[in-house]
């Protein structure tokens, strides 16, 4: 059996939110970080991945969170919209 060992990097330069006032920003990218490697390692890398890929802006789409949600609630909504839109 052959393992073929990969490396995936993701650097995200900024995020924007809109509509979230008052919440630690840091804390949602940490959250949408952990959230999207748990995404990946569970479900693969998007198909329309390919190697040395650039995305120079995503377009993550809408989400819903109950108000008042935390910021690692509002992270994970975040990454499984950005992972959602990935796979387009």
């Amino acid at each position: 059996m052959e393992v073929t060992m990969s490396t995936l990097r993701i650097h995200i330069d900024r995020l924007t939110l809109e509509g979230f006032e008052g919440i630690d920003a840091d804390r949602v990218g940490e959250a949408v970080r952990v959230e999207l490697g748990l995404l990946i390692a569970a479900q693969g890398s998007p198909s329309t991945w390919r190697q040395d890929m650039q995305v120079v802006a995503l377009e993550g789409g809408a989400f819903q969170v109950a108000d008042g949600a935390d910021e690692a609630t509002i992270g994970r909504a975040v990454a499984q919209s950005v992972y959602g839109g990935l796979q387009r």
